[in-house]
């Protein structure tokens, strides 16, 4: 009895571990299509690409600023608006924890910002995310 149930645990175990890659690969993957959105020849394939790692009932919040956004439409209608305001974006994100459903991450980006004169001039973005996944898909970010 001892040993199958010392089994069971090792098997259980194996599997939230998958899990936990699981979600680690998709948040990966969503960063880096998220990261090229804010690049110079983002266009809306390049949002689609990001928007694909995510759900339809996709909620955005920024509790900070009071944003909740909800539905990938919406979401993507906002991201449509920032096309060509900034260039050559670059982040560097550190796993913080990670559970079979949840990651939770640091990400730091650096970007350059269009002015209203056309100049362009650094940006700096630095938030604490927790992207909550279901179905093999984010369903929720909140941005801190």
């Amino acid at each position: 009895m001892q040993r199958w149930l010392c089994l069971f645990l090792l098997l259980t175990d194996l599997q939230l571990n998958a899990l936990q890659t699981d979600a680690l690969t998709l948040v990966r993957a969503y960063v880096d299509a998220r990261n090229q959105t804010m690049g110079a020849a983002a266009d809306s394939k390049t949002i689609e690409r990001a928007l694909a790692y995510c759900g339809d009932d996709l909620v955005y919040e920024h509790p900070a600023v009071k944003a909740r956004i909800e539905g990938k439409q919406k979401i993507r209608a906002g991201m449509m608006g920032y096309l060509g305001q900034t260039k050559n974006p670059s982040y560097q994100m550190r796993i913080l924890a990670t559970r079979a459903n949840v990651v939770v991450t640091k990400v730091d980006q650096r970007f350059l910002v269009k002015q209203d004169d056309g100049s362009w001039r650094p940006g700096i973005r630095s938030n604490l995310t927790v992207f909550e996944i279901a179905n093999g898909k984010i369903q929720r970010i909140l941005d801190y």
